[in-house]
């Protein structure tokens, strides 16, 4: 096993412990009053990104010092579509913690969210990934596409995201069932 460790900086001398990394995952999700179907915001990971380049990915990124995971998670979908949902506290559900060592190379602890939104507001709005321009990274994202749920087997996922889009899905699906009862 290994185990968390300090390092000094040469920058400014201070201690620092490395330990897992704490990362923040935004579904955005709207349903369509038309169709009844699931739509979601995915992007497409730019060569800015540090792996898994060209794959398609819900927004993610890390945890920075002095925000909540939930500011986090706002942050990183703002900086890599443009969407802002601060100030819309009840869209913002927590969904999922991921914390299985073995899950990835890494080993970061990731919090998943999923985000509600009209799915007017969600087709009919410019999405940009100029990232940079919001506080990220450069070319981190390449491309955003809204999709319905019948599309989540066309594209080639970063880790396992489109699994998580298919069984949120079926977890919103039962939901409605429960509420018709």
């Amino acid at each position: 096993m290994r185990e968390n460790y300090q390092v000094t900086a040469v920058e400014d001398g201070k201690k620092y412990w490395i330990s897992r990394s704490l990362a923040v995952c935004g579904i955005v999700v709207s349903k369509n009053p038309d169709d009844g179907k699931y739509y979601f915001l995915i992007e497409k990971r730019g060569p800015g990104a540090p792996d898994m380049n060209d794959l398609w990915c819900n927004p993610c990124g890390y945890l920075n010092y002095d925000e909540t995971l939930r500011e986090a998670c706002l942050r990183e979908v703002y900086e890599e579509t443009g969407l802002d949902f601060r100030g819309q506290e009840g869209k913002i559900l927590l969904w999922k913690i991921k914390d299985d060592p073995d899950d990835n190379v890494r080993q970061n602890v990731t919090v998943r969210y999923v985000i509600h939104t009209d799915h007017y507001e969600l087709t009919h709005r410019e999405l940009t990934f100029a990232t940079e321009e919001r506080g990220g990274e450069k070319e981190e994202v390449s491309g955003l596409k809204v999709i319905s749920e019948d599309e989540i087997e066309n594209y080639e996922w970063a880790w396992n995201h489109g699994e998580l889009l298919q069984d949120l899905v079926a977890e919103l699906r039962e939901a409605e069932k429960e509420e018709k009862k």
